[in-house]
């Protein structure tokens, strides 16, 4: 009900919806979205509060891992969420997710060499990680290394072509040099070879909603992608967004409006 009221911008019907659940009651759920909704307020110290108490009892809830880094960032306690991380990464090293975490911290820190080891980490452990994978090409693209990546990446093709994951990481390289035709072949290859990828159909549905193309086609690619991945808000910003491009923007404000919200 909370994160209906706040999808609907009524955050104080959705606080005062959880501050009913009596305090020896409140679950990490409740404490989370407690947590978001001051954070979302402006309010960083009760944020921190909340959250930290989701830590308490769960040191490894990614969810809530990631939401205090730009809390402890405002707060100037950066070396906390370094140290949480790490803690959590030592206590489940086989965990994607938090590989993942690691990495943006790293990057945060700047520690570019530990950044790449994470997020290549994170990909070997979900190769369906697809924020690992974004990840990986921004800070590529950002070392001034992309070319070399797409390299790379176009041999590991030519010896797997079966595989989709590659497909669709070097889908996302091509993506982020401006090369949106190959960046497209690389997400059909990717549909192709497993026709459950879900994230390769996200990332193709988006690619046609922005050229304005296909748009049948997005939606369906949108909302196969979706159903697979509900909790991801990157999923359901595509799906939003091509809804948009539809001319549907009744159903597709409050689509992207969750995504943001998430």
């Amino acid at each position: 009900i909370a994160r209906n009221l706040v999808l609907l911008n009524r955050g104080d019907e959705a606080l005062a919806v959880l501050e009913a659940v009596p305090e020896s009651k409140r679950s990490v759920a409740v404490l989370h979205e407690m947590g978001r909704i001051a954070a979302q307020r402006g309010e960083v110290d009760t944020a921190r509060a909340l959250v930290g108490a989701v830590l308490e009892q769960e040191p490894t809830h990614h969810d809530a891992l990631r939401g205090m880094v730009p809390l402890d960032l405002q707060a100037g306690l950066f070396d906390l969420s370094r140290k949480r991380i790490e803690a959590a990464v030592k206590g489940n090293p086989e965990d994607s997710d938090l590989r993942l975490l690691a990495g943006v911290v790293a990057v945060i820190d700047g520690r570019p060499a530990d950044a790449k080891r994470a997020f290549e980490k994170a990909i070997e452990l979900d190769p369906r990680n697809t924020i690992a994978y974004e990840h990986l090409a921004r800070f590529y693209a950002m070392g001034g290394h992309l070319g070399e990546a797409v390299k790379n990446y176009e041999v590991a093709v030519a010896a797997q072509p079966e595989d989709p994951s590659l497909h669709y990481f070097l889908g996302v390289l091509y993506q982020y040099g401006g090369n949106l035709n190959r960046a497209a072949q690389s997400y059909e290859k990717a549909i192709e070879h497993a026709a459950d990828f879900a994230e390769g159909k996200n990332n193709r549905a988006y690619l046609l909603a922005e050229a304005g193309k296909q748009l049948d086609r997005a939606l369906q690619l949108a909302r196969e992608a979706h159903g697979q991945m509900p909790g991801s808000p990157h999923v359901a910003d595509t799906l939003g967004w091509v809804l948009v491009k539809r001319g549907d923007a009744g159903e597709g404000i409050p689509v992207l409006q969750q995504a943001e919200s998430s």
